[in-house]
């Protein structure tokens, strides 16, 4: 998505980087014409791109451009239709929209196979088998066309169940419709029992123990961290904090 976007030529002088393929090459400095990955801005510039061609090119393909109000998320569309005509016509107005700005739109799905299979359309739109294991991942869910249902991968931690593990766990749980609230909300009352617990067990019985501190202040703050140093009687060192 992003290599479809010119930046303007002003501003392509604060796109340099310098490159070679190997080190005994000399370094070369390249200018990047396009949006470029790892850039704050890029994620907005790309959005913004896409709403500007919908403000310029949208008259023209009036039901597509009032599903991208809301139905697009960076370079993922995902809508749906009353009927199977209204879904065919959402279609090919999003491909003739997007082609006005240089986008090709490419690994269509749906629950809908009469959608998947038209020899005409340019864009060759891939077929959905008729396979239960068959999921396709949209922000976050995972989504089953050929029986048209939503469900989450979630993987059991593999570590002892600390406080870090549980949060990291639920802070991957990407939810942005509040399906799995009811389950997390479990899970976050667990993380705060664990927390009114207090104690924690960081080392063995026969291990050797260093706690060690640091702190510093300025007038403006201050900050403090503190580490267990555990070395076990097979030799092993661990380190928590």
């Amino acid at each position: 998505m992003y290599r479809q976007i010119l930046v303007c030529p002003e501003d392509r002088k604060l796109q340099h980087i310098f490159w070679r393929a190997d080190p005994s090459q000399p370094i070369v400095e390249y200018q990047l014409n396009t949006v470029t990955y790892g850039i704050n801005t890029s994620v907005y510039q790309a959005i913004r791109t896409i709403q500007q061609l919908r403000q310029d090119k949208g008259p023209c393909f009036p039901l597509a451009a009032a599903s991208l109000v809301n139905s697009i998320y960076v370079d993922d569309f995902v809508d749906s239709a009353n009927s199977i005509e209204e879904a065919r016509l959402l279609r090919t107005q999003l491909i003739g929209l997007f082609e006005r700005g240089g986008f090709e739109i490419s690994k269509w799905s749906s629950n809908a196979t009469e959608l998947l299979s038209h020899p005409d359309d340019p864009q060759r739109p891939y077929s959905i088998p008729q396979d239960d294991s068959l999921f396709v991942k949209i922000l976050g869910l995972v989504w089953c066309p050929t029986d048209d249902y939503f469900s989450f991968s979630v993987k059991e931690p593999v570590r002892s169940a600390t406080k870090r593990v549980i949060l990291s766990h639920i802070a991957r749980t990407f939810d942005p419709l509040g399906f799995l609230s009811p389950i997390i909300f479990h899970v976050k009352t667990l993380l705060q029992e664990m927390w009114r617990q207090g104690p924690r067990y960081v080392f063995t019985a026969h291990s050797r123990s260093q706690l060690i501190g640091f702190s510093d202040a300025t007038s403006r703050g201050y900050a403090a961290a503190v580490y267990i140093r555990v070395l076990t009687p097979k030799g092993s060192l661990t380190l928590s904090y």
